[in-house]
C-alpha cells in the first residue's frame, strides 16, 4: 500500500509540475481579473499554453457555480475532462465530467461540464436563456464548426437576456479579433493574450512538390525513428480512416522488415542485440480518428513512458483541445478531408482540400507541448504561402436544415434574421425551410407545427426523427429506434483487403434483398441476441464491428428511454391507426419514406439511377448491399440516406420503396401520372 501511495504522489507532482510550466497557469489572475470586469473574454492562446484545462479550473475555484466549456468534437470532450480530473485527483463525473451525444458522465454534483456544441444547442432548445449555468467557455473558436458559430449566437441572445448574471470566455489559438468584438459590441468585452508556447518548433519544408504524400508520410515516420535521437513520439496528420489505416499497415510491415534485416545483421557480424538498441527501439503504432471507440483513442494518447516509440496517425481531430503527451515530430500531409454541402442539389461533396495556414500552425505546435519539437511538412514552402489565412467558416457552405429545426424549436421565429458571425445565403436558409416544411415540421405560415416541436425532442436529424415520429402510428416504434441506432454509428461492416470474400460470405445471412438499411437491421438484432460475453467473439467471427455495435447498444437504450419519455409527453402519438395488416418490414419502409422521401431515387429506362429533386444521375457506392444486385429490366424506386461525391456522386445506405409508399407518405410533393 506504501508502494502504491508513492507512486500516486509521484504522479500527482509530476502532473503539477507540468502545469505549473504552463503559460495559462501564469496568467491565472490576468483572467480572473479580466472575468471580473467583463460580459466576454476574449482569451488568445497558442496550442499547448494550457487554456482549455487552466482557466475553467480557476473560475471553479474563484466560486462559479455551474461552468460548461464547449469542444468541436466529442474525443476532445471526453480526454480534456479525463485530464482536469487527473490533474486535481477527482473521479470522472463527480464535480467535473463529460457530456457528448449519447453519453453523459456528470452526476448532480457535477460543477463543470465539458460538452460538444451540440449538446449545448439541444440544452438551448429546453433552455434559450442557459439559466443553468453562469460562466459559459466556448472553446475552439477559431474553427468556424457550423455549430459553434451556431453556439455564439445562441449565447449572445442568453447575455442579452441576462444581462450581469452570465458571463462567456470564447478561447482560441487564433481569431478574427475586429470581428468578434464587433459581433459582441454591446457587451464588456476584455481581450487576453498569452504569450509563447513551453517550447519551440522547427519547421522543415520539402524542396520540391510531391507526387505521393502518403509514401512520403511513412517513409518520413521510419527516418525519423531510425535516424531521429530518443525520446519523442511522431504524429502523423492523414486526411481520413482509410488513409490511416492504410498507412498504419505500411508502417509495421516496413518496420518489422527492417528490423529483420537489421537482426540478420547483427547475427552475420555477431553482435549482440543489445547493442543496437537504439536502432532496433519498438516502434507502435495508433491511429486517431473520430470513428474509433473511446478505449481506442484512449490507447493513442496513453504517454508511452520512454518504453517504446509511439507513431499516431491522426485525423485533423488532433490539430486542437486533445492532448498527446510525449510528441516529439508532426508529420502534416498539408490536406484534410473537408465535407461541403451544396444546397441546390442536396449533395455532400466529400473533398480532400488543402489546409489554411492558421491549421497547419495549429498542427505544427503539436510538437513543442513537452519539449523542442520538429515539424515536417509534405511541401514546399512556397506552397504553404500559397495557402488560405484561415478555414471557410463551415456555416457558409453546410447544410443548414438540423441547424434551421434547433433554432426555431429554441423560439427564434425567423432564422433568416438570427445573428451569425458571417450570415448564410438566404438560399441556404430557404432550402431548409423548404424541407422542413415538406416533411410537416413547419405551418404554412413558417411556424413550428406539433410535429416540428416532437421532432426536435430527439439528438437526431429531422428526417430521422421524422421517421420515428410516423413509427408510432404504423406500431413498429422498437424496430425504428434500432434502425435509428445503427443508422447513427460509422459502418458496422468490418473488411480488409485480404478477407473481403470470406467476409461477404459470412455476411450472406444478414443480406435483406430490400437493402442496406434492413440489413443493418438484421445485423444489429442479430447482436442483441448474442448473450453479451460473447459478443466480441461473434463479431469477429462475422467480419463485424464490435465498437460500431455497442456503439449502436448504447444508443438504443437511450433512444428508448427518451421515447418512453417523449410517450409520456404527448401520450396521444402512440395510437396503431394504420396500416396494421401489412408485415413490420413494410411499415418501417413507409416510416423511413416519411422523413426521406425527398432523397428518392429513380431507376430509369436506360437502367441509370436519377434524383427525382434537384435531378442528378448518380450510382450505388461499392458498399451497399444492393450494389450490382438489379437485374437488367428491373425499374423502381430507391431512397438513400446519404448522397456523397467522391470521384462522382454515390448514394449510400439505400433501400428499396414502393410506388405507393412515396404517393402516401410523400409530403403532396408526388402523384400519379397518367
Amino acid at each position: 500500500m506504501d508502494k502504491r501511495n508513492k507512486t500516486r504522489s509521484y504522479q500527482r507532482q509530476h502532473i503539477w509540475n507540468q502545469v505549473k510550466k504552463l503559460p495559462a497557469y501564469h496568467a491565472r489572475k490576468s483572467f480572473l481579473q479580466a472575468l471580473e470586469s467583463s460580459d466576454v473574454v476574449l482569451v488568445l492562446g497558442e496550442t499547448g499554453c494550457g487554456k482549455t484545462t487552466q482557466f475553467p479550473q480557476q473560475a471553479l475555484n474563484a466560486g462559479y457555480r455551474s461552468i460548461v466549456t464547449t469542444q468541436p468534437r466529442r474525443v476532445a470532450a471526453i480526454s480534456v475532462a479525463e485530464r482536469v480530473c487527473t490533474e486535481r485527483g477527482l473521479a470522472l463525473g463527480s464535480q467535473i465530467g463529460y457530456v457528448v451525444r449519447f453519453d453523459d458522465m456528470t452526476s448532480s454534483e457535477t460543477k463543470l461540464r465539458y460538452v460538444t456544441d451540440g449538446v449545448l444547442l439541444r440544452e438551448a432548445v429546453l433552455d434559450p436563456k442557459l439559466l443553468k449555468y453562469d460562466l459559459i467557455f466556448i472553446d475552439e473558436a477559431h474553427e468556424r464548426s457550423l455549430q459553434t458559430d451556431i453556439v455564439l449566437g445562441v449565447v449572445k441572445r442568453a447575455l442579452r437576456n441576462r444581462r450581469g448574471s452570465l458571463k462567456v470566455v470564447i478561447m482560441s489559438a487564433f481569431f478574427e479579433t475586429d470581428k468578434l468584438r464587433s459581433f459582441f459590441s454591446t457587451f464588456d468585452i476584455s481581450l487576453l493574450e498569452i504569450e509563447g508556447r513551453l517550447y519551440p518548433v522547427d519547421i522543415f519544408y520539402t524542396k520540391t512538390p510531391l507526387e505521393d504524400y502518403l509514401e512520403a508520410a511513412v517513409v518520413a515516420c521510419l527516418q525519423i525513428h531510425v535516424e531521429e535521437s530518443f525520446p519523442g513520439d511522431i504524429l502523423i496528420f492523414l486526411t481520413g480512416q482509410e488513409e490511416i489505416e492504410s498507412a498504419a499497415r505500411m508502417i509495421r510491415e516496413r518496420f518489422e522488415n527492417y528490423q529483420s534485416l537489421l537482426d540478420k545483421k547483427c547475427r552475420e557480424e555477431d553482435t549482440k542485440f543489445s547493442e543496437n538498441k537504439d536502432t532496433l527501439y519498438p516502434l507502435r503504432v495508433y491511429p486517431l480518428f473520430a470513428a474509433l471507440s473511446p478505449d481506442a483513442q484512449r490507447a493513442a494518447l496513453k504517454p508511452s513512458r520512454n518504453q517504446y516509440r509511439k507513431a499516431v496517425l491522426a485525423t485533423n481531430i488532433a490539430e486542437t483541445s486533445i492532448t498527446i503527451p510525449g510528441i516529439r515530430y508532426v508529420i502534416d500531409c498539408g490536406f484534410s478531408k473537408q465535407r461541403l454541402v451544396s444546397n441546390l442539389k442536396n449533395l455532400d461533396t466529400l473533398r480532400v482540400s488543402p489546409i489554411s495556414q492558421a491549421q497547419a500552425l495549429q498542427r505544427a505546435g503539436r510538437a513543442g507541448r513537452e519539449y523542442p519539437g520538429k515539424c515536417f511538412r509534405l511541401y514546399t514552402k512556397s506552397d504553404f504561402e500559397k495557402l488560405p489565412s484561415h478555414p471557410v467558416p463551415e456555416v457558409l457552405v453546410s447544410d443548414l436544415v438540423s441547424v434551421t429545426l434547433q433554432l426555431m424549436a429554441m423560439g427564434v421565429d425567423n432564422p433568416l434574421e438570427f445573428e451569425l458571425l458571417d450570415k448564410p445565403r438566404t438560399e441556404s436558409f430557404q432550402h431548409a425551410l423548404e424541407v422542413l416544411l415538406s416533411i410537416g415540421a413547419l405551418e404554412s405560415s413558417i411556424k413550428l407545427s406539433m410535429i416540428g416541436k416532437q421532432m426536435a425532442f430527439f439528438p437526431l436529424t429531422p428526417m430521422l426523427s421524422r421517421s420515428l415520429l410516423e413509427s408510432l402510428t404504423l406500431g413498429c416504434s422498437s424496430s425504428m429506434l434500432a434502425l435509428c441506432s445503427i443508422l447513427s454509428t460509422e459502418s458496422v461492416l468490418q473488411v480488409s483487403f485480404q478477407s473481403r470474400d470470406t467476409a461477404i460470405h459470412v455476411w450472406n445471412k444478414f443480406i435483406s434483398s430490400f437493402g442496406d438499411h434492413f440489413t443493418l437491421l438484421q445485423v444489429f438484432q442479430s447482436y442483441l441476441s448474442i448473450p453479451e460475453c460473447d459478443r466480441i467473439k461473434w463479431c469477429k467471427e462475422h467480419h463485424l464491428n464490435y465498437r460500431s455495435l455497442a456503439t449502436a447498444d448504447s444508443i438504443y437504450q437511450q433512444l428508448s428511454q427518451l421515447f418512453y419519455y417523449f410517450q409520456q409527453k404527448y401520450p396521444s402519438s402512440s395510437l396503431i391507426t394504420r396500416f396494421e395488416e401489412e408485415s413490420e418490414q413494410d411499415r418501417l419502409g413507409r416510416c423511413l419514406v416519411s422523413g426521406f422521401f425527398r432523397q428518392t431515387v429513380r431507376i430509369g429506362k436506360d437502367h441509370h439511377f436519377y434524383t427525382l429533386f434537384e435531378p442528378l444521375q448518380v450510382d450505388i457506392h461499392p458498399s451497399s448491399v444492393l450494389h450490382r444486385r438489379f437485374s437488367s429490366n428491373e425499374e423502381g424506386y430507391l431512397i438513400y440516406h446519404e448522397l456523397i461525391w467522391t470521384s462522382k456522386p454515390y448514394i449510400r445506405t439505400i433501400m428499396k420503396v414502393k410506388e405507393e409508399w412515396l404517393l402516401q407518405h410523400g409530403g403532396n410533393c408526388f402523384r400519379l401520372e397518367s
